[in-house]
């Protein structure tokens, strides 16, 4: 856990639903976008980010004699060319180079105490389980154990020598974290080739080394994927605005045979093969099974034999934790069989090393909650509980995601937030466990990454609406910086560095001053309605899926363990609405608010009689917590799933009725209930709908040019000026009829503004939003696709500074009747560079290709009448511009997507449709096309 103790993107987003009820603000489209212009999940870069880290890499290569793209390479698969603001990874590395340093003053003390409390997850509760629960000085000592001695935690200082600077300077400063990284290369090529070769495919050994990875097969992999994006090249704009772009090279072959895909199993007990997907590298180091009192065949540990799914345990959820150890530390404590813990898997930091610790067939203790752990697998991430740590290496996310993908295909685990999930998301089983129940990853998990990288990004359709569903996904980037105390490791009221985190603030107002949200259960032992780190009551994380009570403004409320909880979203900033995940959606039956369980254990009457004893034992009983879900309120449920419980008494298996499963009539629905995942009977309940943007309104038409202030067009000839508003009649106008228009789709074009800022559309004659629905910096043309309401047949446009001209091309209006809109992907149905949709060139200038889509991906093959495509633009050799209309008509005089030479940009589109097709024209130079569906229209 980055912030201390257990118990306490750039996010790629696209507004794809669009709707004449949409309030204009959740009309604007981030910065950033899905791009993937190198199939890396990178986001795209925006006008006027910086290229100085870029001038960095480059200087670097030529001072140490490094090739740039290995230089680069080594770089993004570290820490995808981030600086992370100086601040360490949970493993002690820092900076764009990943290089580490770990001192023992940055790791924590800790008591005994606390020590107990990362053990034992067995989760069954009760006194006889706690009096069995007696762990040695060996497994204490293990706990939170980082070896700061070992020199594969002491890259940075090695580095530091090299170039003669001072280690706070690679710390700090990405050039010398660059700089030190060559540095570092540089000797490790000496060492192993007796000289720097031009060639980067002769760098393979010094790729593979830079890991410090024990296991060769391991840090051949990390090299692997080195020299795979050489060749396939990357390109994205990290946190600080700086963007780095590593051109293809295929023709790079690296020097080093393929390697052996199985890596020695670090004290394994047994030759075993790790279950794992082809080509991840993994190996076997089996956890503890064994009994700890001769006395007693009780008191075992770690895991419980089992024979899942076969044996009626279905595996529904892979929970996602971290160490607070590192991977050796976390060895010893699994096979310690005094500690009661374990997990399925382990992924180490350093080269995404894969180690099997318990097989997938059986009960890993990892949870904490009996329930959890019958019905998931637990895989453990490598991370020390350091001073201000807050990423984790992409080594570590590359692998996870390979492993967890892998995983999610072979036992029908759909690749969402209600089941890929965090030890954060797992609930208490009863009113004593809630305070003290783990919160790993923690706020410095980059969920939206990590579900990028799953291929599942998370995404939507329109506005928030009240009854429909809403999926938290604030931005990981510098925009999203919420104040956290607790980094420290000795105080919960330091303040943390700045840095992203995963999370919003839930408040109990729509206000900035109003007090946070509290847990009248978890005020009773824990923190509550505080920004620490570790208090997670009040805090709705990336990914986790709510229905929305209320929208005011630029707040959206959510219902949120009984209450109505506010967070701020201004224009959909932190969220994405109507995203489909939720299977189904629960609000109590009656008048009465209904009970919340921790756990699904089934009744009393449906334990056999050799377990009559184990039924009537009050830890078996079926208790609710103290939590309810009042009446009127409704919460994302999973699919309803029967009452049961695995009986296992024994070591050896044999006590009476030992290892059966007990199925009860009791049916329970899962459900999101506040942070964590609660559970509600069948009984209670009853399943609605989630409310759902209106559809049948929308009339694609165009693209047809209806204001442009350069020319006069729709208003005055002359640039809009700073707090000026124009109104531009839209009603009457081209296709648009005269009466009865709701909403207009617009994509508005910013030409040559004199100063950065942004301009706002809104309905004419209303109280200017205070949101924007296109930002810019000075001298820059950006375009962005807008939905506004129409009111007295117009829409008003808002200059907030400078002057600058406006475009506005019409592609669709709405009416009461018309299209329907349907959701789809986001799938990529084109990409130029690759293939995908026919064309495998970059469209040259003056040149225009056609796309099928109706028939594609999911899209009838008749009655598609318009599209939306996130269509983005890659390595432009020139400045210019893309038009996408529909097939065989008459080229429209007007862009979708503008840009200058060596951008990657996207813009949405919606687009009709005709002959099944729609065209791309470039105009300028040569540029790369991808094209993502996220919706479509039928007549």
């Amino acid at each position: 856990m980055p912030v201390r103790g257990r118990h306490g993107r750039s996010r790629s987003r696209v507004v794809t639903g669009i709707t004449a009820a949409v309030a204009v603000s959740a009309l604007a489209v981030g910065a950033y976008a899905s791009a993937s212009p190198a199939g890396h999940g990178q986001a795209a870069s925006p006008a006027g980010a910086s290229r100085a880290l870029q001038a960095d890499f480059s200087a670097a290569a030529a001072e140490f004699q490094v090739p740039e793209s290995v230089l680069l390479a080594v770089s993004y698969h570290q820490t995808r060319w981030e600086s992370h603001q100086g601040a360490p990874s949970a493993t002690g590395n820092f900076n764009v180079m990943g290089l580490t340093q770990v001192d023992a003053s940055a790791v924590p003390a800790r008591t005994d105490s606390e020590r107990r409390a990362d053990l034992n997850q067995r989760g069954e509760g009760g006194a006889s389980a706690a009096q069995r629960f007696r762990p040695d000085k060996a497994a204490l000592a293990a706990v939170g154990s980082v070896r700061t001695s070992d020199p594969a935690l002491h890259t940075l200082d090695a580095a530091a020598a090299l170039i003669d600077e001072p280690a706070k300077a690679l710390r700090t400063d990405p050039r010398e974290s660059v700089r030190g990284g060559a540095a570092l290369l540089a000797s490790y090529e000496k060492q192993a080739h007796g000289k720097l070769a031009a060639d980067p495919g002769q760098w393979y050994d010094a790729v593979a080394r830079y890991t410090q990875s024990p296991d060769t097969a391991a840090a051949n992999q990390f090299a692997d994927r080195v020299f795979a994006t050489i060749r396939t090249g990357a390109t994205r704009t990290n946190a600080d605005g700086q963007q780095v772009t590593l051109a293809a090279a295929p023709s790079v072959v690296p020097a080093a045979p393929a390697p052996t895909r199985t890596a020695k199993a670090a004290g394994a007990k047994a030759a075993a093969a790790a279950e794992c997907p082809s080509g991840l590298v993994c190996d076997v180091v089996p956890a503890a099974y064994q009994g700890t009192n001769a006395a007693d065949p009780a008191v075992y540990g770690n895991y419980d034999k089992a024979n899942r799914p076969a044996d009626g345990q279905t595996i529904r959820y892979i929970v996602i934790h971290d160490t607070e150890s590192d991977y050796s530390s976390a060895v010893n404590i699994f096979q310690n069989p005094t500690s009661y813990v374990s997990a399925n898997y382990l992924v180490r930091a350093k080269d995404g090393l894969v180690s099997q610790v318990v097989p997938t067939k059986d009960e890993a203790w990892h949870a904490g909650s009996k329930v959890l752990n019958m019905h998931s697998l637990g895989v453990e991430h490598e991370g020390f509980a350091l001073t201000n740590a807050s990423w984790y290496t992409e080594a570590q996310y590359e692998s996870s995601a390979a492993l967890v993908r892998y995983l999610a295909a072979r036992f029908n685990i759909p690749l969402d937030r209600q089941h890929i999930i965090g030890h954060d998301d797992v609930t208490g089983p009863t009113d004593d466990y809630v305070a003290g129940m783990h919160y790993d990853p923690g706020t410095y998990w980059d969920w939206s990454h990590y579900m990028d990288l799953l291929g599942a990004p998370l995404g939507g359709n329109g506005a928030p609406i009240v009854g429909g569903e809403i999926t938290i996904a604030p931005p990981f980037t510098t925009a999203n910086q919420p104040v956290v105390t607790g980094c420290d490791g000795k105080t919960s009221t330091s303040p943390c560095p700045a840095r992203p985190a995963n999370f919003v603030y839930l408040r109990t107002s729509p206000s900035a001053s109003a007090a946070l949200i509290k847990d009248a259960l978890v005020a009773k032992k824990g923190a509550t309605g505080t920004i620490q780190g570790a208090d997670w009551t009040d805090k709705a994380v990336s990914g986790q899926t709510f229905i929305v009570a209320d929208v005011q403004g630029d707040w959206t409320a959510i219902w949120y363990a009984g209450q109505k909880a506010w967070f701020f979203n201004p224009g959909g900033q932190n969220a994405v609405a109507n995203s489909r995940t939720a299977q189904k959606v629960v609000t109590p039956a009656g008048s009465a608010a209904v009970p919340v369980y921790g756990r699904s254990y089934p009744e009393e009457s449906a334990y056999p009689a050799v377990l009559s004893a184990v039924g009537k034992d009050p830890k078996q009983q079926v208790v609710a917590t103290s939590y309810t879900m009042p009446a009127g309120q409704a919460y994302v449920a999973d699919a309803p799933i029967a009452s049961d419980f695995f009986y296992a008494q024994n070591v050896n298996m044999d006590a009476p009725g030992d290892h059966t499963l007990v199925v009860g009539t009791t049916t329970y629905y899962p459900i999101r209930y506040n942070h964590r995942i609660a559970f509600v009977k069948a009984s209670d309940v009853t399943t609605v709908e989630a409310a759902k943007p209106p559809t049948g309104t929308y009339t694609p038409t165009g693209p047809t040019r209806v204001l442009d202030t350069r020319s006069g067009l729709g208003a005055a000839k002359a640039p809009v000026g700073p707090g000026a508003s124009i109104a531009l009649q839209v009603a009457g106008v081209g296709a648009v009829p005269a009466t009865g228009v709701t909403a207009v789709v617009l994509n508005v074009t910013a030409v040559a503004p004199t100063s950065g800022g942004f301009v706002s559309v809104y309905p004419d004659g209303q109280p200017r939003p205070g949101v924007s629905n296109l930002n810019f910096v000075a001298k820059q043309t950006i375009p962005n696709l807008v939905v506004v309401p129409v009111v007295n047949g117009k829409v008003d446009f808002y200059n907030l500074l400078g002057t600058v001209d406006l475009l506005a091309d019409l592609t669709g209006y709405y009416t009461s009747t018309g299209s329907v809109f349907n959701t789809a992907g986001p799938t990529r149905v084109l990409d130029t560079r690759s293939g995908t949709g026919g064309i495998h060139a970059p469209v040259g200038p003056g040149g225009t290709i056609t796309l099928q889509i109706a028939g594609r991906a999911g899209l009838p093959a008749t009655g598609v009448t318009a599209v939306v495509l996130n269509v983005t633009a890659v390595a432009p050799t020139s400045g210019g511009f893309v038009s996408v209309y529909p097939d065989g008509q008459p080229r429209p005089g007007v862009s979708n997507l503008n840009f200058v030479a060596k951008q990657t940009i996207p813009n949405l589109v919606v687009v009709p449709v005709v002959n099944g097709k729609v065209d791309f024209y470039n105009l300028l130079g040569n540029v790369h096309l991808l094209a993502d569906l996220t919706g479509y229209y039928t007549s």
